[in-house]
C-alpha cells in the first residue's frame, strides 16, 4: 500500500513539473499567445490584418462607412490621417515586397455598428488611359474596327471591368466578424480568421 502512494505521488510530481514547464515564459505555446496578446494592442488598435496577393500587383483602399475608424501602419502611423475616410497602400506578390498590413482603430464616438470596406484594384495590366490611347490610334487608322466594335473594347477597359476584391468588413459582436466577399472579372477574394488577433485578406486570380 505503501508503495502504491508513493508510486502515485511521485506521478504527481512529475505531471506538476511538466505542467510548469509548459506554463514557464519559455514555451513557444505561451510566447506565441504572448505576442498575440502585443499585436492586439499594437498601437492602440483593436485588430490587425494582413493583405496577400497571391498573383500579381493589386491597390488597396480602405475606407470607412457610417462611423470613424483610423486605418494604421506597423510603424503607427495612418494610412487615412487627419480625419479622412480613406487611404491606400500597395500589395505585391513578391517575395521582395513587404507584407501589406494595417491595424483597425475604433473612432472616439465608434461602437461594434461599425463597417469598413477594403477594396483591391489589380494594377499590373495595362491601363485604361494607354489602352483608350491604342484605340484612338485603332479608330483612326485606315484598318479600324467598326465603331460598335470600338465601343464594346472601350467599354471592357473602363473601371467597372476592371478585376478586383472588395471585402465589406463588420462584426456580429465581439470576436465574431462578419465579412462579405464580393470578386469582379475574374479576381479570387478570400479571407480567414487569425484568432485573437483579427483576419487576414488573400487575393488571387486564375491563369
Amino acid at each position: 500500500m505503501r508503495a502504491v502512494l508513493l508510486g502515485t505521488v511521485s506521478l504527481v510530481l512529475v505531471l506538476a513539473s511538466s505542467h510548469s514547464a509548459l506554463a514557464s515564459s519559455s514555451s513557444p505555446l505561451l510566447r506565441s499567445a504572448s505576442k498575440k496578446r502585443k499585436d492586439d494592442v499594437h498601437c492602440g488598435c483593436h485588430t490587425w490584418h494582413n493583405v496577400t496577393a497571391v498573383k500579381g500587383e493589386w491597390k488597396a483602399i480602405i475606407s470607412t462607412i457610417d462611423e470613424d475608424a483610423s486605418f494604421l501602419r506597423l510603424d503607427c502611423t495612418e494610412y487615412n490621417p487627419n480625419g479622412s475616410s480613406r487611404g491606400s497602400f500597395n500589395v505585391s506578390s513578391s517575395p521582395q515586397s513587404p507584407q501589406a498590413s494595417f491595424g483597425f482603430r475604433f473612432g472616439p464616438n465608434a461602437d461594434f455598428n461599425i463597417m469598413y470596406v477594403l477594396t483591391l484594384l489589380r494594377t499590373d495590366v495595362p491601363t485604361v488611359a494607354k489602352a483608350a490611347d491604342h484605340l484612338n490610334e485603332t479608330e483612326t487608322s485606315a484598318k479600324s474596327p467598326p465603331s460598335s466594335a470600338v465601343s464594346r473594347r472601350r467599354r471592357q477597359l473602363m473601371p467597372a471591368d476592371q478585376m478586383g476584391c472588395v471585402f465589406v468588413i463588420g462584426a456580429a459582436g465581439p470576436a465574431e466578424p462578419d465579412v462579405r466577399a464580393e470578386n469582379y472579372n475574374g479576381a479570387i477574394c478570400m479571407w480567414t480568421r487569425n484568432e485573437g488577433v483579427g483576419e487576414n485578406y488573400i487575393v488571387d486570380f486564375a491563369g
